[in-house]
């Protein structure tokens, strides 16, 4: 199997989707230590969450030509 080297862009993407799917999953993580009042489950959350913003934004500096706004 013969592998290519991804792209800047390509890394810049992969990195914002995974990051983006790692706050959905600490998103619910979080409501799930809420309702059953797991304080452990509502910490991993938190992590997940702030982790995906972390690896959204690398994707963001990866690729400078992006023009996404928050």
């Amino acid at each position: 199997m013969v592998t290519r080297k991804r792209t800047l862009k390509e890394s810049a993407v992969e990195n914002r989707a995974k990051g983006i799917l790692k706050q959905m999953k600490g998103n619910v993580k979080e409501a799930v230590g809420e309702v059953t009042g797991n304080a452990g489950t509502r910490r991993r959350g938190k992590v997940d969450r702030i982790a995906g913003r972390v690896q959204e934004a690398v994707g963001d500096v990866l690729d400078p030509a992006n023009k996404r706004r928050r």
